[in-house]
């Protein structure tokens, strides 16, 4: 049995030709079965010193109390909260957090920690474009103070969707609101990586728990579509089994996105290559963080 699977593997790797399709519905990450977005929020996630910064980073640019009076509490959104990583340390700061995410048992995670400490968030199980289509309210009528795409989250969707998405975000955000965007992967870097695969073992990844062997084979494409595909292609976890998970990533340039930004009522105050200031560079930084604020 062993080497049956070992054999389909590998024969699998071996005779794949073609570059990925993107956003085409084929083996596509199940982001809302339970038990893969447990997975996904425990493995996939920043290190705690780099969340350290990002957290210092959006309390600076957002310009939030610690422990505020009633006046100074602010309403964030969080679009693709996960288990609270970043919503769960604003909200005991004393601000009032509101996300939701794909991945329901994060979200869950997330609610659960809040109610048990008394911690003023609400979270939801539901998609972006759902949002950016009105499909559900989440949050005060009045608006959100601050809202975070972080992560890559914005790369989620295709560039059409991502659009219609910041369009919903500026009119749900006050007037003086501010948005604090990260992407994960710059166009540059991507450039760099096409074609590449690399090849590494982990103890604790994405598809599940025990020894595995990942294969990350990340694909550039022409600049007028361009997207990034990772495959987790085999692991072992006891019983050997061999899958394979596509993620899809929309990716922006810099102006590209800070124009978009712009027509939007958004005014991008800053752009960056990490959450310490780094100048961005768009063939050499790994992350661009952009701060606007509604006009």
């Amino acid at each position: 049995m062993i080497e049956r699977t070992l054999e389909h593997a590998f024969q699998t790797l071996h005779d794949r030709k073609e570059r990925p399709v993107p956003w085409s519905g084929r083996a596509e990450a199940p982001w809302s079965e339970a038990e893969f977005s447990r997975s996904y929020a425990r493995a996939a996630v920043r290190d705690p010193a780099t969340t350290s910064q990002e957290l210092e980073h959006i309390v600076a640019v957002a310009e939030l109390s610690v422990h505020p009076k009633s006046q100074d509490v602010r309403d964030v959104l969080d679009l693709g909260c996960g288990d609270g990583r970043l919503l769960l340390p604003l909200a005991r700061m004393g601000h009032r957090g509101y996300g939701f995410d794909l991945g329901p048992s994060p979200v869950n995670t997330l609610k659960e920690i809040a109610r048990r400490h008394s911690l003023p968030i609400e979270a939801l199980t539901a998609d972006l474009r759902a949002w950016s289509k009105g499909e559900f309210s989440l949050g005060p009528h009045d608006g959100f103070d601050l809202a975070l795409l972080s992560f890559g989250t914005l790369g989620a969707v295709q560039k059409r969707e991502g659009v219609k998405l910041l369009a919903a975000l500026s009119r749900r955000l006050k007037v003086g609101g501010i948005v604090h965007l990260d992407m994960g992967l710059s166009l540059g870097f991507a450039e760099e990586l096409d074609g590449r695969q690399e090849w590494w073992t982990s103890e604790d990844f994405v598809p599940g728990r025990g020894a595995q062997l990942v294969l990350d084979d990340q694909a550039y494409y022409d600049k007028e579509r361009v997207y990034v595909r990772r495959s987790y292609s085999m692991f072992l976890d006891g019983t050997l089994r061999f899958t394979e998970l596509t993620q899809t990533s929309q990716l922006y340039g810099c102006e590209e996105l800070c124009e978009i930004l712009n027509e939007l009522g958004l005014e991008v105050e800053e752009k960056s290559g990490d959450f310490l200031g780094t100048p961005y560079d768009s063939t050499s930084s790994e992350n661009l963080v952009l701060v606007a604020r509604k006009k």
